[in-house]
């Protein structure tokens, strides 16, 4: 057993060292020199101090004074900036891209177009008798797949040749970091498209049809289309009946503020849980997992889909307890969408945001082009997420408590 474990482990530090060499051959290739530790070493360091100096607030007396026009005109130039400026895009970002970050799931690939696996979520076990045989499970690859496909997505600008005479490294740098935005904000919106399109609809207020309808409440008693707290509990029901566990209620900012002016859900966060806690003596903290089992998260995000003062279409409403929503004042309308990170969106992703080149010899200016490659899909058929369609973001008067008063016979 010793000997096998020190010859498997001989064979990966094999594997190690063998992709080291890669490295160091496809580097020499790029620099057209020979390449040994001394050079790997001399190489980083000139690519930290290009990064350096596209930081902002780095002072110039930090670094020794370079113009952009000699780092250009450098021999090493097509190497190193490249490099530099992928790691400038790569810098953290505010606000945080959740999507990205925290939903979902990133897989990280080589030369591969398009990736098919089958649904998780299509086997069953069972229990098995003494002498039984096992009971075989098909996972029906011709139904129950999904099928992703790596895209390109880039965009390029261009740099003044002023810019680059008057040596302008920050605002270089500021460009830089504007294109790295911008690639994070379209793939973001990729993850919420397909987040919201594949997701369970619990509730639409868009179709015709009461069922779908949500609780929300006006003044007058009548319902008004917007989210009530037991909507939310429905929605999070949804998801837990296809075997998920909700870790996160994802919302725009404006949705997040109805929620936050719900009755129940005021009292339960602003309380501590307690309904009628005194509210006077001591400032009310907020606990926005209070009351909810498994320690939701409530992730706020510009990028959920919203609708600026607007009216709902697609039906006129059932009786005298929902009304037409084309009577109701118009109000923004958006999602709401309840996710189990774990299973919710993949991210196969074959190449990280990088520069591509720099040159435009149309006019006095350096272009600079910055791409990504990557697909975006919901895993199992989006079982584990469900949404809360087309909400008026209006406010909820539904009472906590009924009374009724009931005439004995």
């Amino acid at each position: 057993m010793q000997v096998i474990l020190h010859t498997a482990m001989k064979t990966f530090e094999q594997i190690v060292q063998d992709s080291y060499n890669r490295y160091l051959e496809q580097l020499a290739k790029d620099l057209k020199v020979e390449v040994n530790d001394q050079s790997v070493k001399r190489y980083q360091k000139q690519v930290e101090l290009i990064t350096k100096l596209l930081e902002h607030g780095y002072r110039a007396s930090e670094a020794p004074r370079i113009t952009i026009q000699e780092a250009l005109q450098s021999a090493d130039a097509s190497i190193l900036f490249p490099r530099a400026i992928s790691d400038t895009l790569l810098r953290g970002r505010e606000p945080m891209m959740i999507g990205q970050t925290v939903l979902a799931k990133t897989i990280q690939v080589d030369n591969v177009r398009s990736f098919e696996f089958p649904v998780v979520g299509a086997l069953r076990a069972f229990d098995i008798g003494e002498t039984q045989e096992y009971p075989e499970q098909s996972p029906a690859f011709t139904r129950q797949f999904i099928e992703i496909k790596v895209t390109k997505s880039g965009l390029a600008f261009a740099i003044s040749e002023e810019i680059i005479k008057d040596s302008m490294w920050d605002v270089l740098g500021y460009m830089i970091e504007a294109a790295g935005y911008a690639l994070m904000r379209h793939k973001e919106e990729k993850i919420f498209n397909e987040a919201i399109a594949k997701a369970h609809p619990v509730y639409d207020n868009s179709v015709n049809d009461v069922n779908f309808w949500t609780h929300g409440m006006g003044a007058d008693g009548k319902y008004n289309y917007t989210v009530h707290f037991d909507d939310l509990i429905d929605a999070l029901g949804a998801l837990v009946a296809h075997e998920y566990i909700p870790t996160d209620i994802v919302m725009h900012p404006l949705s997040w503020v109805v929620l936050a002016k719900d009755p129940i859900l005021r009292a339960q966060f602003m309380h501590g849980g307690q309904i009628g806690q005194t509210v006077w003596r001591n400032m009310p903290t907020f606990d926005q997992s209070a009351n909810l089992p498994w320690a939701i998260n409530y992730v706020v995000t510009p990028f959920m889909p919203i609708t600026l003062r607007s009216k709902i279409t697609g039906h006129t409403g059932s009786g005298t307890a929902w009304p037409n929503p084309a009577t109701l004042p118009d109000a923004n309308i958006s999602d709401i969408l309840i996710v189990d990170r774990n299973n919710g969106i993949l991210i196969l992703q074959r190449e990280p945001m990088s520069m591509d080149n720099f040159e435009d010899w149309r006019r006095d200016a350096t272009m600079m082009k910055f791409k990504e490659r990557y697909g975006v899909a919901a895993l199992n058929q989006g079982r584990g997420m469900t949404v809360i369609k087309n909400v008026r973001l209006d406010t909820n008067y539904a009472p906590v408590v009924t009374i009724r008063q009931i005439t004995p016979p």
